[in-house]
């Protein structure tokens, strides 16, 4: 089976599901094309994979390479990562006949809403059009794959054969690097609207009770001058002695650091977006052997169970409770974090995942 893969703005390794996806392919013997705009780093050393970069500051350049690749290479099955790419991604289809594979990772209108600096009229009308431009092309998508159980309905209540493919880590965790050290970790996304002001207001309170911990939040910027804002909140709260802000790493990294680290945290506000995304730090954490502290919302409760400390979304007092209470307490930090990794080990993990992905894509090719 032929698969050609593409995203248009999303780096490969991204949430590390275009990564598995792509390795799950290669690994049943399959080739695979991944075609990507301004992204020219990314090679997962398989046999069988070739990487297509197009050099583009106009969207138009990848659609017209996905044309001329499908002309020349006519894959049995075309899976796109964006919205975006539903235009060219149907023309293929309508073209050739290839089946078209539509790849949602996060609710896009909700997503909109989250990171939207407009009014809140233009950010409906946006929406408005965002929906009616999904809704149409989604008549020449064959398949969804979703990663959330809150996503999914939004496709299969409209006729669309869906298939949920979690975006879970893979076994096994990294070997554990010594003792563990005093240290909250949040590793993802920087971002405002993620709960990060709230976690390092909680994180300072934490520090009357355990003066000794240590915050560091980990991942890239969503947008310029997040970092700034966020370190003028740390010197707001005297913390710039205990607390640190780490610029992207590479994810063999994240992992090492998270199994230095002793508490994870997904401080997720209370919006639709994240009501709905399932986020792939909760289930990292729980294979690195953190205990975890998140906030109780529908999508993290449904896979969290009662292997995580669950508070709801922006209770600062609650927040720094919870975190307090795994410093200070080992027996109940452990047993916690057994029942984490426990989870990982049994049912969310991407071993899980890969037969439900590729018997979904075989089936369409």
């Amino acid at each position: 089976m032929k698969v050609l893969v593409a995203t248009s703005g999303h780096r490969p390794d991204d949430d590390r599901i275009y990564y598995k996806e792509i390795v799950t392919l290669l690994n049943a013997d399959h080739e695979v094309t991944l075609v990507t705009r301004n992204q020219p780093h990314f090679d997962p050393g398989k046999q069988g994979f070739r990487h297509v970069d197009i050099a583009s500051g106009r969207f138009g350049g990848i659609g017209r390479g996905l044309l001329d690749l499908a002309a020349s290479w006519r894959p049995h099955v075309v899976m796109i990562h964006e919205f975006t790419l539903l235009p060219v991604g149907a023309r293929i289809r309508k073209r050739w006949g290839t089946p078209l594979v539509y790849d949602v990772h996060e609710p896009n209108t909700q997503l909109w809403d989250l990171v939207s600096t407009k009014p809140r009229w233009a950010t409906k009308l946006f929406n408005g059009g965002l929906d009616r431009f999904e809704r149409h092309y989604l008549r020449q998508v064959d398949h969804v794959l979703s990663t959330s159980p809150f996503i999914s309905p939004r496709y299969s209540e409209r006729g669309l054969p869906t298939t949920l493919v979690p975006n879970f880590p893979r076994l096994p965790a990294p070997a554990p690097a010594g003792e563990r050290e005093s240290l909250v970790v949040y590793q993802g996304q920087v971002s405002l609207q993620r709960g990060l002001p709230q976690l390092i207001q909680a994180f300072a309170g934490v520090l009357l009770e355990q003066p000794t911990a240590r915050l560091e939040l980990i991942g890239p910027p969503d947008v310029p001058g997040t970092a700034a804002r966020l370190r003028a909140i740390l010197e707001k709260h005297g913390l710039q002695q205990n607390a640190a802000l780490r610029d992207r790493i590479p994810h063999p990294a994240v992992l090492e650091r998270l199994m230095q680290a002793t508490v994870g945290i997904v401080p997720s506000t209370d919006h639709p977006f994240f009501r709905a995304a399932v986020p792939i730090k909760l289930f990292e954490y729980m294979l690195c052997g953190c205990a975890v502290v998140a906030s109780d919302l529908p999508a993290i409760r449904h896979f969290a169970q009662d292997a995580a400390l669950l508070v709801p979304p922006g209770d600062v007092a609650a927040l720094a409770g919870a975190i307090a209470s795994l410093l200070g307490d080992s027996d109940k930090r452990e047993a916690l974090a057994a029942r984490g990794r426990e989870l990982v080990e049994t049912t969310c993990n991407w071993q899980q995942v890969e037969p439900i992905l590729l018997a979904t894509l075989e089936a369409l090719a």
